[in-house]
């Protein structure tokens, strides 16, 4: 993991590999829809745990990875309110 790395609470939810390659922790849900449609590639090594990745190389990619992020960060929210982990 890089230094550049998102945490709600002890769950990250991001991190970035170098300054254009990010790995975001999505719901199983949101995993699936953002391979589906292109806004993300599947993650080398953890995929089954909702992992994608994305490159962030246009305006394109910035807004849709912007998404991801937040819904990943939502995700966390939302396990801390019905107190998982």
């Amino acid at each position: 993991m890089s230094q550049e790395a998102y945490f709600y609470g002890f769950r990250n939810f991001a991190h970035f590999h170098g300054a254009r390659h990010i790995d975001i922790r999505l719901p199983k849900s949101k995993q699936e829809e953002a391979l589906g449609t292109g806004k993300a590639l599947e993650h080398h090594y953890a995929p089954q745990l909702g992992w994608v990745s994305s490159t962030l190389e246009t305006k394109d990619h910035v807004e849709s990875t912007k998404q991801l992020i937040k819904q990943a960060y939502d995700h966390c929210v939302a396990l801390k309110n019905t107190g998982k982990t």
